[in-house]
């Protein structure tokens, strides 16, 4: 999770520059679980 707001906190507008490979899985592994969860919770909801 440490990655994960390191780069929406720091890198989150910064074009300069590449992200590491860590930083962009740990950013897209966040990202997928929170958007799964999101769907879960929509379809116990509905």
């Amino acid at each position: 999770m440490e990655w994960y707001l390191k780069v929406m906190r720091d890198n989150y507008a910064n074009f300069n520059g590449r992200a590491r490979r860590k930083e962009y899985w740990m950013f897209v592994l966040v990202q997928t679980i929170v958007m799964i969860g999101l769907m879960i919770l929509d379809s116990v909801l509905d």
